[in-house]
């Protein structure tokens, strides 16, 4: 078996309600909503389209919101807002 590779995203969750599988079961919580990660690692093997219920049903909270996250582009940004904001 070779080396998998993992995504990084960035997770906005919904702190109401509960997320459910394709029966309509609640998935079960195994963290408290203030100890749900930001970013989280997802299998390259998972779709796109599949991201959102691989999450929801790893934690067992709502996604409101993901995208894929980098630190090379956070480091970017970061050196950009330095810059921009430099008067000389």
């Amino acid at each position: 078996m070779g080396l998998q590779m993992n995504s990084l995203i960035k997770v906005k969750w919904i702190k109401g309600g509960d997320a459910t599988d394709a029966m309509g079961s609640a998935w079960v919580k195994v963290f408290d909503f203030e100890d749900l990660p930001d970013l989280v690692t997802v299998p390259s093997d998972v779709a796109p389209s599949g991201i959102r219920s691989y999450i929801e049903g790893r934690y067992g909270y709502q996604v409101g919101g993901w995208s894929y996250w980098s630190a090379v582009a956070e480091a970017s940004k970061m050196a950009d807002n330095l810059y921009s904001g430099d008067p000389v």
